[in-house]
């Protein structure tokens, strides 16, 4: 559950942009099909027929629901981290909420006024084009902190938003500080 401060306001909420999920799903689904596709192929391209006794095929059947049902649970778990990983943009600061497990996930959360550095990586054609990459949020002072969210949809419009959200902490800061 996400604790705002009193007057704090949630301003941006990124997430792992979706096509890096899609891939996952269709390799999961490919994993799926695949052990029908070599039967099928086993026994078409063998040079003699393929008898197996009844007790055989049903084992066959019961390892391969079995098999089913352990994609379907890596299905649900890449489902749990797109939708359970994620960075909450406030007011006055960023914060992130990683799954680590089923029962366990950590919140950590810095202040907009401490950030010194933002950097985005991109890498291949696929996240040119899909505009996705990694976001990297650095902070100032003794204990350096640095926050990363791979895969970030739109990650340079994100950087752009947090340091003018930053940059406007500081100058209400300085102005007020008499600077």
């Amino acid at each position: 559950m996400i604790l705002l401060e009193t007057g704090e306001k949630k301003l941006i909420e990124v997430r792992r942009h979706w096509v890096l999920f899609a891939v996952q799903v269709a390799l999961i689904a490919i994993m799926g099909i695949a052990p029908l596709l070599l039967a099928f192929a086993a026994k078409s391209f063998s040079p003699t027929p393929l008898d197996l006794e009844p007790l055989h095929i049903h084992l066959l059947l019961v390892a391969y629901v079995i098999f089913l049902i352990a994609l379907w649970t890596l299905l649900f778990i890449s489902w749990t981290h797109y939708y359970l990983d994620v960075w909450i943009v406030t007011d006055k600061r960023v914060i992130d909420f990683e799954f680590k497990g089923f029962f366990r996930y950590e919140t950590t959360s810095l202040r907009l006024d401490r950030i010194q550095d933002i950097s985005v990586q991109v890498n291949g054609i696929v996240a040119n084009i899909f505009h996705y990459g990694d976001l990297h949020v650095e902070t100032a002072g003794e204990h350096s902190d640095t926050f990363v969210i791979r895969g970030a949809a739109s990650p340079n419009t994100v950087k752009q938003e947090i340091l003018k959200l930053s940059n406007k902490l500081l100058d209400t800061a300085g102005s007020s500080a008499g600077i």
